[in-house]
């Protein structure tokens, strides 16, 4: 596949039978925006965008169209693009392994937006790994985005909570705090019921008083 050299958007679909590359990668360095839309849980996600070198990029965006990532993922540490990451978006394919995206956010030390979709309890390894008295993931994090979806094991709001609020008060030298987290979920729920996004809701009242931007909607009140 041969792009052009001022290409700075691109969206891409691989082919089902296309295969690893040994030799040395083409570099693009104008490409800033990437979305790669995965439609076949045999390949590496990691091992499908390292096609190429990316030195500028600064948006990507991994989709899997409900399939899985792959069973025998490359290991992140192999995409150095990573590196420089601005904004990062992983919707669907990693229920099976949480621990994939964890090695992901080690690799992206610049990052300031992080989307999740299809959030639900496997994802609770992965905000425990984002608090900060456990480890040192995505310093820079400012805005974080959530979709839950309806029909499926919830995640714990307890676990997400404490992750945003050891982002929102006394953060170590060198971190950003969190400015704005949105939690869209379709789960149906009202503020007067004890539910997960009701708890969660209450659960980030500190944070909202310290003046982070704290958002969560549905289906009923989107």
């Amino acid at each position: 596949m041969k792009l052009s050299p001022l290409l700075e958007v691109l969206h891409l679909r691989p082919h089902p039978e296309r295969r690893r590359r040994c030799f040395p990668l083409p570099v693009h360095a104008s490409l800033r925006e990437f979305t790669i839309d995965l439609i076949y849980d045999e390949h590496s996600i990691v091992d499908v965008i390292n096609e190429f070198e990316y030195p500028n990029l600064r948006t990507l965006r991994l989709e899997h169209d409900g399939c899985l990532a792959g069973s025998d993922p490359l290991p992140p540490t192999i995409f150095h693009s990573f590196r420089h990451l601005y904004s990062l978006t992983l919707n669907h394919g990693y229920r099976e392994n949480p621990s994939y995206i964890i090695e992901i956010l080690r690799e992206t030390p610049e990052l300031r937006v992080l989307e999740l979709y299809d959030v639900e309890a496997y994802m609770d390894t992965v905000f425990e790994s984002m608090t900060l008295s456990a480890s040192s993931l995505v310093p820079q994090l400012s805005t974080l985005r959530l979709e839950a979806h309806n029909g499926r094991k919830t995640f714990d709001p307890d676990i997400l909570a404490g992750m945003i609020k050891s982002r929102c008060f006394d953060l170590p030298a060198g971190f950003t705090p969190l400015e704005e987290v949105l939690v869209y979920s379709y789960y149906k729920w009202k503020e007067s019921e004890d539910t997960v996004m009701g708890r969660l809701s209450r659960l980030m009242e500190l944070c909202q008083i310290a003046g982070s931007t704290f958002k969560v909607s549905n289906a009923i009140n989107a």
